[in-house]
């Protein structure tokens, strides 16, 4: 990854750009550092933001340090974090359900609640069954939404923050 750095600002660049912006000149297949230089582009040493991108923006900048450019990143909290984080676990919520719903054949716990009303006892006794399992998952999630709502509990990052706490799945 490079920059080109204009007096105090630098922005992300490449060697094809560089070839591009300067038609007249002949670079060749690797361009030397300090030719680099010259051109005010440098080599960034690259580095994770780190940010959890539910709940936090990054936003790229660079430095230079010891020499040598580096990433520089600025992490703020997302304004609609706890909307993104609900998203996500409602999200994860269905598919483990529908999960759930194909280890007995069924298309999805749509088609398995449907099968409640069964003249079949055993289809009757599933589709009970995976009623019960819906609602408890939805319920879970809905107090648990209540409780950040509430400010009695901090907004997870993620789904895998609360899934110990979720029902366990079970036909049983």
């Amino acid at each position: 990854m490079y920059i080109k750095v204009t007096g105090s600002d630098a922005e992300n660049y490449s060697i094809s750009k560089l070839k591009i912006d300067n038609p007249n000149v002949s670079f060749g297949e690797t361009v030397p550092e300090n030719t680099l230089a010259e051109y005010n582009v440098f080599e960034v040493t690259e580095t994770e933001s780190g940010h959890n991108p539910l709940t936090q923006e990054a936003e790229e900048g660079f430095e230079l340090k010891d020499g040598k450019w580096t990433h520089k990143w600025t992490i703020t909290e997302r304004s609609d974090a706890k909307e993104a984080v609900f998203a996500d676990c409602e999200f994860k919520v269905g598919s483990e359900l529908d999960q759930f719903a194909k280890t007995k054949g069924y298309d999805s716990i749509a088609t398995a609640c449907t099968y409640n009303d069964s003249a079949v006892e055993s289809y009757a006794a599933e589709g009970a069954k995976a009623i019960s399992m819906r609602d408890q998952m939805w319920e879970k999630l809905y107090v648990i939404r209540a409780e950040v709502d509430a400010g009695t509990r901090a907004l997870p990052n993620s789904y895998d923050d609360i899934k110990a706490e979720m029902p366990i799945l079970s036909w049983n």
